[in-house]
């Protein structure tokens, strides 16, 4: 997803995934999510990547968004996700993580 505030020149990427708490889901989706592989990054990599691409691009988004190129927007990064995980706190996430019920009650990384 893709969200800009033109008032305050920011532009948020945000990555959503609807995760499981079965037992022998969570460490596949833990694996898909923060580590991946060579051959199959994860979503966290594939993310990133989408940020860095963003940031490059900062001038040209501007002016699609606004009709004048301007680098000083400011790109941020988060994911959200259906419930609460602790790999984020285990040192994998790179990025802001937040549950859709925080972001619901208005918890803004």
């Amino acid at each position: 997803m893709l969200a800009a505030d033109v008032a305050t020149r920011r532009i948020r990427t945000i990555e959503c995934k609807n995760v499981q708490l079965m037992p022998h889901e969570i460490r596949s989706d833990l694996h898909d999510l923060f580590v991946g592989t060579p051959d199959s990054p994860s979503a966290q990599a594939r993310h990133l990547a989408r940020l860095a691409w963003l940031e490059a691009h900062l001038a040209d988004l501007a002016a699609w968004l606004t009709g004048i190129q301007d680098r000083s927007w400011t790109v941020e990064a988060f994911m959200v996700v259906s419930r609460a995980l602790v790999s984020p706190h285990l040192g994998k996430a790179q990025m802001p993580v937040r549950t859709l019920r925080q972001i619901k009650l208005g918890e803004h990384p």
